[in-house]
């Protein structure tokens, strides 16, 4: 798992991945979703907290549907949590001093090729984002070794990100 949410777009893109469309094109829901994401600092557990503290029927709702989420498509994105409510810290070190990071995610489903967005499912959501975090992961683990260092990267599902602007644009930042 990925734990805190820190990539180009940030939390409120997060969490924009996450819900659908009829959620995200409600003022009100949109904006409790980006208050969530001002006051939680990329803890996306902490935006559940959040939104579940308010006390306010729409905000348990959108709480209950991200809580669903963590446990379902898109629990890549959430670190482990406990029954008590801690966090699990992750068992590896400093991943980006790393000579070799391999990511796996298996089960991923991705919505075909041009499809409108508001007819993703929640799994097609979830994997879009888990693979736009892992590009940006793949990017940093290579911006943070020395220049003079030769880097390798291979990616499967490439011919997926070629299909979405910013995975294009990721292709072609590699390429030059």
């Amino acid at each position: 798992t990925m734990g805190l949410v820190d990539f180009q777009g940030g939390m409120q893109d997060a969490l924009r991945q996450i819900v659908d469309d009829d959620t995200w094109s409600d003022p009100l829901r949109r904006n409790a979703l980006k208050d969530a994401a001002s006051e939680c600092d990329g803890d996306l557990w902490a935006a559940i907290d959040w939104l579940t503290r308010s006390g306010d029927d729409e905000f348990l709702r959108l709480a209950r549907e991200l809580t669903s989420a963590a446990y379902g498509p898109a629990r890549l994105l959430f670190p482990h949590r406990r029954a008590d409510g801690t966090v699990v810290e992750a068992e590896h070190a400093d991943l980006l001093g790393s000579q070799v990071v391999v990511l796996t995610m298996q089960g991923m489903q991705f919505p075909a090729p041009g499809s409108s967005r508001k007819h993703w499912d929640s799994i097609e959501r979830s994997s879009a984002l888990a693979m736009r975090l892992a590009a940006f992961l793949a990017r940093r683990l290579i911006e943070v070794r020395p220049r003079r260092e030769r880097k390798a990267l291979i990616v499967d599902e490439a011919s997926w990100l070629a299909n979405w602007e910013y995975g294009a644009s990721w292709i072609a930042s590699f390429v030059r």
